[in-house]
């Protein structure tokens, strides 16, 4: 039967699924070479079966990445920022560039994708609720998965991710507390409606949780699902390469107080979970030596006005309660 086909066509008041060609691939990228260099062949393979489109946005790399990328892949699209920014604010850049493009895959540098990671992703996106699909990770032996989306509590404080083996193996998708920015299809338009990544969590890291939570807050689902693969290679992170170990840790840690901070507004949560558990190691931690604890809180501390200024506009903006977005991840699962 010919595309044209009336049987063809989705019912009344459906929504059909995105075609590739409505997609746009993405990858930030800062002294990646190497990395580009592994992953791209596969994706670019992919982009030539499918008709999707692939940017490489360089975070004003201080070595000859750029350089290097246009003489490998002369068809790439490579746009280079005038400096740099960090990671969350190079994928605002990279997605605003992205015009003509309904959905985004944000993939980053060190992420190889598989054979058919694109094609289930987009059967999600006919669901008009869903902001955004993560491909998941898997292990070397293309089998293990080691990031396969995330169900959160609170353990000491601060929010803690479940283990992925309790996910439910008699379906592929679940929603997911957050999805990771190192490979996710998301909606453009909602993307740049959020502000995209918050300029709060730069240079890196929570940025990620932050934005799909607050798509979570203002009624929109994020998924994952289990049919996309892709290999993470972390250790080959760009950031890890490229950065003190203190800072990288610290800026983790540090996340976790910005996001709460920012975005819990449950105020029983926030004085139960939080503030009765962080304030007595702030007040004593010195005395057991408790420097990790100590790296994220003073590295967050100053930006305390910050998240305080950006909760208010969440606030004004939430259509669902924190203990609602827990739930609705919690029934997924």
């Amino acid at each position: 039967m010919s595309p044209e086909s009336p049987r063809d066509e989705p019912p009344p008041g459906a929504r059909r699924a995105p075609a590739p060609r409505d997609v746009c691939v993405v990858i930030p990228s800062y002294c990646s070479f190497a990395n580009l260099e592994r992953g791209l062949p596969a994706l670019l393979a992919e982009a030539d079966r499918l008709g999707f489109g692939v940017l490489v946005n360089d975070d004003a790399s201080p070595d000859d990445t750029v350089a290097r990328l246009r003489e490998r892949f002369p068809d790439l699209r490579v746009e280079v920022r005038a400096a740099n920014g960090g990671f969350g604010e190079n994928c605002n850049d990279a997605v605003r560039r992205a015009e003509g493009c309904d959905l985004v895959y944000l993939l980053n540098a060190d992420v190889e994708v598989r054979p058919g990671f694109l094609e289930p992703l987009l059967e999600h996106f006919a669901d008009d609720a869903v902001f955004a699909v993560q491909s998941v990770s898997v292990a070397a032996d293309g089998a293990t998965i080691d990031d396969g989306g995330r169900r959160a509590t609170w353990k000491r404080g601060h929010l803690r991710w479940l283990p992925l083996d309790d996910a439910p193996a008699d379906r592929p998708t679940s929603p997911t507390f957050f999805a990771s920015g190192a490979h996710v299809l998301l909606r453009r338009d909602r993307f740049l409606a959020l502000g995209g990544f918050d300029a709060l969590y730069a240079p890196f890291y929570w940025e990620d949780v932050d934005l799909s939570y607050r798509a979570w807050k203002r009624g929109w689902t994020v998924l994952v699902d289990r049919r996309s693969r892709v290999r993470h290679a972390r250790e080959h992170s760009d950031i890890e390469r490229t950065q003190p170990s203190s800072r990288y840790v610290g800026m983790n840690h540090r996340g976790r107080f910005l996001f709460t901070w920012k975005n819990v507004l449950d105020r029983r949560m926030l004085w139960r979970e939080h503030l009765s558990r962080v304030v007595p190691r702030a007040l004593f931690g010195w005395l057991l030596l408790d420097r990790l604890f100590y790296n994220g809180f003073l590295r967050a501390l100053p930006r305390l006005p910050r998240a305080l200024a950006g909760r208010r506009a969440e606030r004004a903006a939430a259509v669902r309660s924190d203990r609602e977005v827990f739930e609705a991840v919690d029934r997924g699962w």
